[in-house]
């Protein structure tokens, strides 16, 4: 399925459907299924997560991190310019909130929003009112993400996914909500440091065991933004799971050969 449009050196993002479990493959699902586990009998603090994180990129552990195409286009990538969560892990602790006011109503939703943008930016960040872009690549070709006109359906609909949010099925929850987030791209900067905010609170984190994934989705550079864009233009999110959740092993310290590489 494509959920894009081609306007010359335009890549327009389009209306996308939530994933079915029985769209990914059994290697996804059993991986998903161990992280699970791994997150409920594991309990660490901030400080030992992302001392963990720092120690896979000083040891260069980036294989289960990559795409198959990292190799060819790593260099064109443009990484985060964000390479530390701990402004991210400052909010997460001092504003810490219950889940379910925050997707209680539209408004309540889109006020955490905003408030995760201004604080994390130290600016105003409001919902966007416009179109919003990526950098344009060396050719000048970029991504546009979704029209201004499905903003706030494609919001409401995403708070509605959150509420059904369960402990059956709450890592996976909690990928694809942030993935969507990351389609939907409501905030004029700061997109992705709201996500893995809400990605963990989704996950019903504590206020003191924020998960550092800023670190490693800068080191990993087109192994996380390649995933999301398969799972953005074709809806193949067998790799961005996979990418999460070998991420969550690594902070938790499992060794490279337990995870399940990326395709």
């Amino acid at each position: 399925m494509e959920n894009y449009a081609i306007q010359g050196k335009v890549i327009k993002l389009l209306r996308m459907d939530y994933p079915k479990v029985n769209h990914f493959h059994t290697d996804t699902r059993l991986l998903l299924d161990r992280t699970q586990v791994l997150i409920h009998n594991t309990s660490f603090e901030y400080k030992q997560l992302l001392e963990n994180a720092n120690q896979v990129i000083e040891d260069k552990r980036i294989q289960p991190l990559q795409h198959r195409l990292s190799a060819y286009v790593d260099l064109d990538i443009f990484p985060s310019e964000n390479s530390t969560s701990q402004n991210e892990a400052i909010f997460y602790h001092q504003f810490y909130p219950t889940l379910s006011d925050i997707v209680n109503n539209n408004l309540s939703f889109i006020q955490f929003i905003e408030k995760i943008g201004s604080e994390i930016t130290r600016r105003s960040i409001p919902v966007r009112k416009a179109n919003i872009r990526t950098v344009p690549d060396k050719d000048g070709s970029y991504t546009e993400f979704i029209d201004i006109s499905l903003l706030s359906e494609s919001l409401s609909n995403l708070r509605e996914y959150a509420k059904g949010n369960s402990d059956d099925n709450k890592l996976l929850h909690a990928i694809i909500f942030a993935v969507m987030f990351m389609h939907i791209h409501p905030l004029q900067d700061g997109n992705g440091r709201a996500a893995r905010i809400l990605f963990n609170l989704m996950l019903q984190i504590k206020p003191l065991s924020y998960l550092p994934l800023t670190e490693l989705c800068h080191f990993a550079r087109s192994g996380y933004v390649l995933s999301l864009r398969e799972a953005f233009l074709f809806s193949e999110w067998d790799n961005i799971i996979k990418f999460y959740c070998n991420c969550i092993h690594l902070l938790y310290g499992s060794a490279t050969s337990e995870l399940t590489s990326m395709q």
